[in-house]
């Protein structure tokens, strides 16, 4: 079993129109660049999602930091 407390970014692709094919946007690289480029540009640290939790194996609890970035198509 894997464990780790980093810090995540995850990017969410949704096809507004076929949204079964959705997992088909990740080669559309122009549509992801800009949409990147754009979530940098606007990033602010305060604007962060701070996730807590507690893992049994180490009887620890966890910090770390989450942004999301949905791209819509």
């Amino acid at each position: 079993m894997r464990f780790d407390a980093a810090n995540r970014f995850y990017v969410i692709l949704i096809d507004k129109e076929h949204p079964f094919d959705s997992w088909k946007l990740k080669r559309n690289v122009n549509l992801l660049k800009e949409a990147i480029k754009n979530k940098i540009a606007a990033f602010h640290s305060d604007n962060l999602n701070k996730v807590s939790f507690y893992w049994y194996k180490t009887g620890r609890t966890y910090d770390c930091y989450s942004e999301l970035l949905f791209i819509c198509k």
